[in-house]
């Protein structure tokens, strides 16, 4: 609707009765001077498309969208993505019940330190594809997210962001595919629960899983299955391709405590390259 109006500072669409509307895709995306836009009062009850809504809107700073309705949202890849501004921001409420794309929803979104998400229901959700990385998020709490089986994708779940505790316990992921970059980055990261009860036996690439995570002095993979681990499968919907093991412990200069199961074999399907095994960290 607004698509790459890249000039516009404001829109009052306050008054836009959104209830029957089912496709919101890329409404303001590249609308890169728009600071704020007043949605408070929108009910999208009926929407499921909302990928790239605000993509790209590098100067957005505030969105409230705490009163919508998201039980028939689908899709929210990339919604925000990039929007590097962005302060407030709020989901109170959101249910996410239909959810099935969360790939780089919030992807690249530095200035926003907090994101409540601890209620939503995403157990429909496929993809978690760089869901926040690089967004330096701060303070959010997934401990009671219902992760099932219909996951395949946590490439870069919480690349990059600064949370300090993650507690992933239960999640189901007996046909993911892509575990690579989960970690990545996170350099405030101190302590992870939860991975032990993980089924990574469909996984096929652990690159880069825990890369630079600097402050984490415990790993517990005691239940990680890496034998099918590859190179070459594109397993990542942007695109990329697997990198097997390589630079899984790359960087975890304060590990002092790493545990693994009998099914952990650093040269994944024993068909990959030395430059993709897993490299110890040494002390």
């Amino acid at each position: 609707m607004f698509c790459y109006c890249t000039q516009l500072t404001d829109v009052d669409v306050s008054h836009f009765n959104v209830e029957n509307v089912k496709d919101m895709y890329a409404v303001f995306v590249y609308c890169q001077s728009l600071k704020e836009v007043d949605v408070s009062n929108w009910n999208p009850k009926n929407c499921t498309n909302m990928g790239w809504l605000c993509g790209e809107c590098i100067s957005l700073e505030t969105f409230d969208a705490s009163g919508w309705g998201m039980e028939k949202v689908e899709d929210l890849n990339s919604m925000f993505s990039n929007c590097s501004n962005l302060k407030y921001f709020s989901t109170k409420n959101w249910s996410m019940e239909s959810a099935k794309n969360l790939r780089f929803m919030f992807y690249g979104c530095k200035s926003f330190k907090k994101l409540d998400c601890e209620d939503w229901n995403v157990s429909n959700v496929t993809t978690f594809d760089h869901f926040m990385a690089h967004s330096q998020m701060e303070e959010y709490d997934v401990s009671k997210w219902n992760v099932t089986s219909a996951c395949t994708n946590l490439n870069g779940i919480f690349h990059s962001t600064r949370e300090t505790y993650i507690d992933v316990t239960g999640w189901d992921t007996s046909n993911v595919i892509a575990f690579n970059q989960l970690c990545d980055g996170m350099w405030y990261l101190e302590k992870i629960d939860g991975l032990e009860t993980w089924n990574t036996s469909n996984g096929v690439c652990f690159a880069e899983m825990f890369h630079a995570c600097g402050s984490l002095k415990e790993i517990n993979l005691s239940s990680f299955d890496t034998r099918k681990a590859n190179t070459g499968t594109e397993i990542s919907t942007n695109g990329s391709l697997s990198y097997g093991l390589q630079d899984l412990f790359t960087g975890c200069s304060s590990l002092e405590k790493l545990i693994l199961s009998e099914n952990f074999t650093r040269f994944g399907n024993g068909n990959i390259g030395s430059e993709y095994y897993a490299y110890f960290p040494t002390p």
